[in-house]
């Protein structure tokens, strides 16, 4: 029987034009990521990759200002509400995942 993972979403301040860059992104403002409970690392929410090229960022700000960055902080915090995730859910799932992450990076 498979595992049933929580998933939430998170937004972090530090993302930039030039973290996006990186990533072959013109990025106009924040862009939610999705973490999954237990399982290292995140994606972020309508990002281009390799098998989808043509897909457009998800913005949930307009620029990277800190009143963008707590805007887009408000939107997700309503996007895991409706989730019915509380602020502790959100956190305990991010830190699975780092923890997942970190116990993975050891190990190489």
């Amino acid at each position: 029987m498979r595992e049933s993972k929580r998933m939430c979403y998170y937004v972090t301040e530090f993302q930039s034009k030039e973290s996006h860059a990186e990533n072959g992104v013109h990025a106009t403002g924040f862009v939610p990521s999705i973490v999954v409970e237990n399982e290292a690392g995140h994606s972020y929410a309508s990002y281009p990759t390799k098998n989808d090229p043509i897909r457009l960022p998800y913005f949930w700000s307009k620029g990277f200002s800190q009143e963008a960055y707590e805007n887009a902080v408000k939107i997700c915090e309503e996007k895991n509400k409706s989730l019915g995730l509380t602020k502790k859910d959100v956190d305990l799932i991010v830190l699975s995942s780092m923890m997942k992450e970190f116990n993975e990076s050891k190990k190489s």
